[in-house]
C-alpha cells in the first residue's frame, strides 16, 4: 500500500520539483539548492522496479537539460556536480 494513501501529504511530482528549481535559480538561489531524494522502501530500489539511488542523475539532470536550466547551472546543483554526460 501507497504510505500516503490515506494522508493529508500531498507530494509533487517530479515536473513540479523542476518548476519549483527554475523559480528558485529565477530568484538568485542556486547557491542554496541540494537536490536529493530517499529510498524509503525497498520497492523504490532500481532491482525491485523503483527509480534506484541514481534517479536524479540519470533522469532529473536530463530532464532538466530539455529545459529552461543552463547547463552551467545544473552543474551547480549537488548532486550533478561534476556528472558530466
Amino acid at each position: 500500500m501507497y504510505p500516503f494513501t490515506c494522508s493529508s501529504i500531498d507530494l509533487p511530482s517530479d515536473a513540479q520539483r523542476l518548476s519549483m528549481i527554475e523559480q528558485l535559480i529565477e530568484a538568485g538561489f542556486l547557491s542554496q539548492i541540494l537536490n536529493s531524494h530517499d529510498i524509503s522502501t525497498k520497492h523504490r530500489l532500481a532491482r525491485y522496479g523503483g527509480h534506484g539511488y541514481d534517479h536524479i542523475v540519470r533522469n532529473i539532470g536530463p530532464w532538466m537539460r530539455r529545459g529552461d536550466i543552463a547547463e552551467e547551472e545544473i552543474l551547480r546543483l549537488p548532486p550533478m556536480t561534476g556528472h558530466l554526460d
